[in-house]
C-alpha cells in the first residue's frame, strides 16, 4: 500500500493522538477510582499494562519524526550539488531555481 508523504505524517498523528488519549483516559479513570473507592485501588502495574503500547508509540514518534524529515527534503526536490568547479552563472541559476 502506497500512500503519499504528508498523509503518512498526518496518520501517523493520528495514531500517536489517540495511543495517548488512551493512556491519558486510563490514568485519569485510575485517579478518580482510587478518590471514590480508596479502599479498593487498581493494583495493575502501568508496566505491564503499556510496556508494549509504549514501545509502540516509540517507534510511531521514530518514524513520524522520519516521515517528516522525507517531507522536508522532499519539499526541496530538486537540489543540485555542483562541487568546486561551478561558474558562478550556474549558481545564480541554481539558487533563483530554488
Amino acid at each position: 500500500m502506497q500512500m503519499e508523504p504528508q498523509e503518512a505524517v498526518d496518520k501517523l498523528r493520528q495514531t500517536v493522538r489517540v495511543l495517548s488519549a488512551f493512556k491519558s483516559y486510563y490514568f485519569d479513570n485510575k485517579a478518580r477510582t482510587l478518590e471514590e473507592t480508596p479502599n479498593n485501588p487498581w493494583k495493575f502495574q502501568n508496566s505491564a499494562l503499556f510496556g508494549r503500547l509504549d514501545a509502540f508509540l516509540d517507534r510511531c514518534n521514530d518514524v513520524l519524526n522520519l516521515s517528516q524529515t522525507a517531507l522536508q527534503f522532499h519539499k526541496l526536490e530538486r537540489v543540485e550539488v555542483g562541487g568546486t568547479k561551478v561558474c558562478g552563472s550556474e549558481c545564480i541559476v541554481t539558487t533563483e531555481q530554488l
